[in-house]
């Protein structure tokens, strides 16, 4: 975000998954999980990476499984409605869940 105000990424879709949500891993108490969030803020003049084990999109419904370092078309839906394309590589495919 070259900007100087926050930008908030507030939903994703692509042409190859029937949903896609945004996510986080947080440890509660000795176990990690995985949940939903509602936004990604991204701070004014930053950057927000997002990893398996972290923030990161989850891709469900995919017709065909999605390998590691499959490219992935992505349309990011800003707070204030802008949408950004984007191509995402997958990192970590969750074995068995398509």
């Amino acid at each position: 975000n070259d900007g100087a105000e926050p930008v908030r990424l507030v939903s994703a879709t692509s042409a190859r998954a029937k949903t896609v949500e945004l996510h986080e891993m947080v440890m509660e108490g000795d176990v990690m999980r995985m949940r939903p969030v509602k936004e990604i803020v991204v701070p004014a003049k930053g950057r927000v990476t997002l990893r398996p084990g972290g923030l990161h999109l989850m891709l469900f419904g995919t017709p065909t499984p999605l390998a590691t370092g499959a490219v992935v078309p992505l349309t990011l839906t800003l707070s204030d409605g802008r949408r950004i394309a984007a191509d995402a590589v997958v990192r970590q495919p969750m074995g068995g869940m398509q």
